[in-house]
Order: structure tokens, then sequence, then C-alpha cells
């Protein structure tokens, strides 16, 4: 079960890295905000799944340091959530061409998130396997 959900998540992080790809925040505002609500919709979807099936088994271990790591990943992603849902909100408030904060804020978290997608599937996704195996 534990390695359907990862090909699926891992389905999911391709998606999302596709979509961050291809908002350019030089284009067409209106292109950039049907790119957004995309990502917004898949990324809301991914999260639900990690806070439901990942997070409450990581932390429901016995062993103490993939409790900490499942504690980490998820504080972490809580504060990138925050900045994802600040940033899309202001790009799909926005009514002039976007300005140059806007586009750097947007930078940074796309560049966090390709970061934050790596470092599950190196990290994270195999741990998370490794607990179906041992069925812990």
């Amino acid at each position: 079960m534990n390695r359907e959900i990862i090909i699926e998540l891992k389905d999911e992080h391709r998606r999302i890295i596709t979509l961050l790809n291809e908002v350019d925040m030089n284009g067409s505002q209106e292109k950039v905000k049907e790119l957004i609500l995309a990502l917004q919709g898949i990324v809301v979807q991914h999260l639900h799944k990690e806070d439901t099936l990942i997070y409450p088994e990581l932390l429901h271990s016995k062993n103490e340091s993939i409790i900490m790591l499942g504690n980490g990943f998820l504080h972490s992603m809580t504060e990138y959530s925050v900045i994802f849902v600040d940033v899309t909100r202001r790009i799909l408030e926005s009514t002039n061409q976007f300005d140059s904060l806007l586009k750097e804020d947007y930078k940074k978290i796309k560049d966090k998130i390709k970061d934050r997608i790596f470092i599950e599937e190196k990290a994270l996704f195999p741990v998370y396997e490794g607990l179906g195996e041992k069925q812990l």
C-alpha cells in the first residue's frame, strides 16, 4: 500500500513541477492565473494526502528518529504552505502587471517547493516505504 501511495505522490510532484515551470510571470496575466489555479488544486490535494497518509504513520512510529523526521517535514511544509498561499493569493488578486517583488516572491517559493520535492523523494518517502514493509 505504501508503495502505491508514493508512486501517486511522485506523479503529483511531476505535475506540480511542470506547472511551476509553466508559470511565466512576464507573460499573460490570464494565463498565469489559470496555471496558478491549477497548481493550487494539485497542491491542496497533494498536501491532504501527505497530511492524512504519510505524517500520521511517521508520527506514530516507535522509532524516535522517524518521529523527529516526520515532525521536521510537517513543520517546514506548514511554513511553505503559508508562503505559497500568500503568493498565489497576491497573484490571483493582481489587476495590473505583476510587480518585481511579486515576481521575486514567486521565484523564491517555486525554488523552495522544487527543493522540497527533491528532499521528500530522497529522505521522506524511503522512510515511509520502509514503515510499510516493516509494519511498524
